[in-house]
C-alpha cells in the first residue's frame, strides 16, 4: 500500500470527492471498502463498488441544499449530485480508496451506473451509488485492484460469446440460453405481455441491451437481455425505447409508453444504462 501523496501524485487526484463547478462534475472520489461502519462502502462479489453516498440522512432534492446547523436537515450534498450527473452521462472517475492503516490503493476509473435512495438493511433512507469499472489500474495495483482483475479474468472467460471464422468473424449466440428464457416468458413480450402465433411455439425474440460484436461487444447473459416481440425488439434496436430505474418503458419523447415491463428474470443495471445512453436516441430525462 502507499501514502496518500504518492498516489495523488502519480495519478494527478485528490483527496475525498474531488469535483468541478459546484458538483456538476467528478473528477474523482475516495471510499473506505475496509470500514464496516453503520454506512460504509462495499466491494461486491461481481467487482461493483456500492458507495455511500454524503449526508446519509438525505432527502433528494432536484435543487442543492447544503447542511444546516440550525436544523440539522440534510439535503443532496455537491457530491451527491456530481454521482447523481455522472450516472446520467457515464463519465469516468478516479477512485482511490482509503484502508484502515491509513495507506492509499488506486483502484483505475469508474462510472456509476446506477443510484438509489431508500432504506436499506434496516438502516434509514440514504444514497447508494453503484460503480463499475472501466479502466483497470496499471500501477500501484493492491488487494483490492488484484480482485478486481481476478473478477474481470473470470467475467471475460465466462460472458463473451465465442467467435467463428466463415471467411470473417462473426458471433455465434448461445441458443440455449436465449430458448430458456424465452420459455421463462411463456413465450410472451415482456413489454405488453403478447404471444403471436408461430408454427410450433409462439414468435418472441430476445434482444441484447449492450448488443454483441464490435464495437459494443456486449456479454451473451441472460442479465444482458430482455424478452421482445417483433415490433417492440425493432425499437429497441432503432433506440427509440428505453428502460427506466422502475422498469417502466419510455417512447423516444421521454414519455412513458409503458408503466412497467414485466420482468422475470435480473437484468443488470449496466446493460440498461449503457443502452440508454449509447443506444436511446430519445430525450434524456432518465
Amino acid at each position: 500500500m502507499y501514502k496518500r501523496n504518492q498516489v495523488e501524485k502519480y495519478h494527478n487526484i485528490h483527496q475525498g470527492i474531488h469535483q468541478r463547478n459546484k458538483g456538476k462534475e467528478i473528477v474523482s472520489i475516495q471510499c473506505q471498502l475496509d470500514d464496516k461502519g453503520y454506512y460504509h462502502d462495499t466491494m461486491l462479489e461481481d467487482g461493483t463498488i456500492m458507495y455511500i453516498g454524503e449526508g446519509g440522512l438525505s432527502e433528494p432534492q432536484e435543487e442543492i441544499k447544503v447542511k444546516t446547523k440550525s436544523n440539522g436537515t440534510i439535503h443532496r450534498m455537491y457530491g451527491n449530485h456530481a454521482l447523481v450527473n455522472a450516472q446520467k452521462t457515464l463519465q469516468p472517475f478516479h477512485v482511490v480508496n482509503k484502508h484502515k492503516d491509513g495507506t492509499y490503493e488506486y483502484l483505475g476509473k469508474w462510472i456509476v451506473t446506477y443510484y438509489e435512495y431508500s432504506p436499506w438493511q434496516g438502516k434509514p433512507a440514504h444514497f447508494r451509488f453503484y460503480l463499475e469499472c472501466v479502466e483497470l489500474p496499471h500501477e500501484f495495483v493492491g488487494e483490492y485492484g488484484q480482485k478486481l482483475i481476478q473478477i474481470r479474468n473470470t467475467k471475460s472467460e465466462q460472458a463473451l460469446p465465442p467467435r467463428t471464422f466463415y471467411g470473417g468473424v462473426r458471433v455465434v449466440r448461445d441458443t440455449r440460453i436465449v430458448e430458456e428464457l424465452k420459455q421463462q416468458y411463456n413465450y410472451k413480450c415482456m413489454i405488453c405481455n403478447t404471444a403471436l402465433t408461430g408454427i410450433s411455439n409462439p414468435i418472441v425474440e430476445v434482444h441484447h441491451l449492450i448488443p454483441l460484436g464490435r464495437p459494443h461487444n456486449g456479454p451473451d447473459v441472460k442479465e444482458n437481455m430482455i424478452v421482445l416481440c417483433p415490433n417492440h425488439h425493432a425499437q429497441f434496436d432503432a433506440g427509440v425505447l428505453a428502460i427506466g430505474p422502475s422498469f417502466e418503458i419510455y417512447d423516444i419523447n421521454g414519455v412513458v409508453y409503458e408503466q412497467r415491463a414485466q420482468v422475470l428474470h435480473y437484468i443488470s443495471k449496466n446493460s440498461i444504462q449503457y443502452h440508454n445512453v449509447k443506444i436511446y436516441k430519445g430525450a434524456r430525462t432518465l
